[in-house]
């Protein structure tokens, strides 16, 4: 999968005393990954703006078939 090989590449590949520092370590950088490293083939966007446009727009779509017809819309 290539998001392990760009973890491999960008993360500080340092000896980690204890597996708790490197499972911190490896947390911080999906962290980084998702909320903000802008990613070429998302139009230098990071995957949770992607994912919140993508969850909006369904929202929007789909809101009036999920809510009842008694609501009034403003």
């Amino acid at each position: 999968e290539s998001f392990f090989a760009i973890l491999k590449t960008e993360m500080d590949l340092k000896k980690y005393r204890t597996y708790e520092e490197m499972a911190f370590a490896i947390t911080d950088y999906i962290n980084y990954y998702n909320y903000d490293r802008p990613q070429k083939r998302l139009h230098k966007k990071t995957p949770y703006e992607v994912d919140q446009y993508l969850t909006d727009k369904t929202l929007v779509k789909y809101l009036p078939v999920i809510v009842p017809q008694s609501i009034i819309y403003l």
